[in-house]
């Protein structure tokens, strides 16, 4: 498959090569393609799925959550002189 570039585009692709931060143009496309789908590699798509199945599973047997407020103040607490604990 080939993948025709504005000029633009094709510039913004030899600078992230040219600054080694990628080696070629398809780390580069790859690299913004999982950028555009949240980071989720194709090839992980079916583990996360199956993982999200079991969660919502393990959750109408037990119906625990945590809840929204909780996880937020653990977020903001991230990169804190005093970051709270991972709530479970």
């Amino acid at each position: 498959m080939q993948i025709s570039l504005s000029s633009e585009l094709a510039t913004i692709v030899e600078q992230q090569i040219a600054s080694g931060a990628y080696n070629s143009p398809e780390e580069v496309i790859t690299a913004a393609l999982l950028q555009l789908t949240d980071g989720v590699d194709p090839d992980q798509e079916e583990q996360i799925e199956a993982e999200n199945r079991r969660r919502w599973q393990k959750f109408k047997q037990t119906g625990r959550v945590i809840p929204h407020q909780v996880v937020a103040e653990w977020v903001y607490s991230l990169g804190t002189d005093n970051p709270l604990p991972c709530p479970k």
